[in-house]
């Protein structure tokens, strides 16, 4: 009994807390037009979870996922048009795309490693994981579009820090509305993404902050 209670004690120690997150809708384009460029890491970390998952003695998956809520997207551009040095007209096509897939999807960012190659294929049509996205009101979304991410390597390395030689990255895509019905509480109070399969199961939370 001792030792299953210090283990429990031992387990929960480790469980990360992550700060709370505002759901709370950003005009994008109003947002890059009126206001500074927010602190990018700052905002990056505070959107982002860690999963992981062990199948026997194998890393079944490692690896980060990052939520593009408003926010995110906002500090997104600032740091993708200082890294790269945007034009005016380049840098508001870059906003414009952001707010327009802000508006038309829950999107994530996921970077992964994997201790075999054949469970790190999250794009592929015969991949063993399926992922769903669920809101605190009971609401759960699967079967989105998976595709790997589009930005070349060195970028995804100054973006997110915890890349390494085998990490994968990936785009994950649900459907904000279907038939103009909206597919979660918008904005919820939680999120929930859930990546499972027949090597076991781990979540990425994000909370939002208490209500005055």
């Amino acid at each position: 009994m001792r030792r299953h209670f210090a283990l429990a004690l031992g387990l929960a120690a480790c469980t990360p807390v992550y700060p709370a997150v505002n759901f709370a809708h950003v005009n994008v384009v109003d947002t890059q037009a009126k206001s500074a460029a927010p602190d990018f890491e700052a905002v990056r970390d505070r959107w982002t979870r860690r999963v992981h998952l062990n199948h026997e003695w194998d890393t079944a998956i490692d690896g980060h996922v990052v939520l593009l809520s408003d926010e995110m997207r906002v500090a997104l551009v600032g740091k993708m048009s200082d890294m790269m040095k945007l034009a005016e007209a380049e840098r508001a096509t870059l906003v414009a795309q952001q707010a327009k897939d802000a508006a038309e999807m829950w999107e994530l960012v996921f970077l992964v490693d994997t201790s075999r190659f054949e469970w790190n294929d999250f794009s592929a049509s015969k991949t063993v994981w399926s992922l769903t996205l669920a809101d605190d009101a009971g609401h759960l979304i699967g079967h989105p579009e998976i595709i790997i991410a589009p930005e070349k390597p060195t970028m995804i390395e100054a973006l997110y820090p915890w890349t390494g030689p085998f990490t994968r990255t990936f785009r994950v895509r649900f459907p904000r509305a279907i038939d103009g019905k909206p597919t979660l509480a918008d904005p919820p109070r939680a999120l929930t993404l859930r990546i499972a399969g027949p090597l076991g199961a781990v979540d990425a939370r994000w909370e939002s902050e208490p209500a005055p």
